[in-house]
């Protein structure tokens, strides 16, 4: 559990109070990771590198919108807004937005890939 590795947190595992704290860690982890390392390298990818996000983002779809729905149970329990870039969002919108921009992308040819 990534919570406990923090310096200073070690102690307070399997305890109530470290188990809710690790429990709010994982989902705001999973909500910020959704929203700025992937939904954000979609709509903003750095021009260097954006075919290869591109073709990276078509190559693992499965595999990233498998383990969003995984998170989105999780991520539903954030009561907060996630602020990034001037836009106020809920998770589930930045689920949504992902898998919308991930159906968006064209199919990674196999000469892109060598």
């Amino acid at each position: 559990d990534p919570y406990f590795n923090e310096p200073g947190y070690e102690n307070r595992q399997g305890t109530p109070s470290g188990d809710q704290a690790a429990s709010e860690y994982n989902r705001d982890i999973r909500t910020f990771t959704a929203q700025l390392a992937i939904l954000e390298q979609l709509r903003s990818p750095s021009a260097a590198f954006r075919s290869l996000i591109q073709q990276h983002f078509a190559l693992k779809k499965a595999e990233i919108l498998s383990q969003l729905a995984d998170w989105e149970p999780i991520m539903a329990t954030h009561t907060a807004h996630v602020k990034c870039r001037r836009e106020v969002w809920q998770p589930k919108d930045i689920v949504a937005a992902i898998r919308h921009e991930l159906e968006a992308l064209p199919c990674p040819s196999a000469e892109g890939l060598a």
